[in-house]
């Protein structure tokens, strides 16, 4: 039985972390966390199909691929999102753009996860609190 996308991403995080290819960046003025594009590009057909140009795709996805969090300023960290990419993606590869997807939903969990453990609300629970609200909103970006 063919593996699902969400269980490949899972399988793709958990190499990139033991292969130390997880860039974190997280603090109380947002950051970000991803794997870095051009192990990710040679990495990820291996896991989908071999007929395809990693070069290709490294040039199409950010320097980490992951999850983000804008500082909206006085405290309050926006809604976590996912890295974006290259639409000719989902044209030339789309099981490939598929697990991407699947690795940005992955990477905002796990965003949250270390964000979480960071106890950020020790330093300002008022900006915790605010970014609480910020996110049931869905604010990304202060500009």
């Amino acid at each position: 039985m063919a593996k699902t996308y969400k269980k490949r991403a899972e399988e793709i995080w958990k190499l990139a972390e033991e292969e130390g290819k997880i860039h974190y960046d997280i603090g109380y003025r947002g950051g970000g966390i991803g794997i870095n594009s051009r192990w990710l590009a040679f990495e990820i057909g291996g896991f989908v199909n071999k007929d395809y140009d990693p070069y290709y795709l490294e040039a199409r996805l950010p320097r980490y691929f992951g999850a983000g969090c804008n500082y909206l300023g006085g405290g309050v960290r926006g809604a976590i999102f996912s890295s974006d990419f290259d639409d000719a993606i989902w044209e030339e590869y789309p099981k490939i753009a598929k697990l991407l997807y699947e690795i940005g939903k992955l990477a905002v969990k796990k965003y949250k996860e270390v964000e979480d453990s960071l106890n950020l609300e020790e330093y300002d629970i008022w900006g915790v609190e605010a970014t609480e609200r910020a996110r049931q909103l869905g604010i990304v970006s202060a500009y």
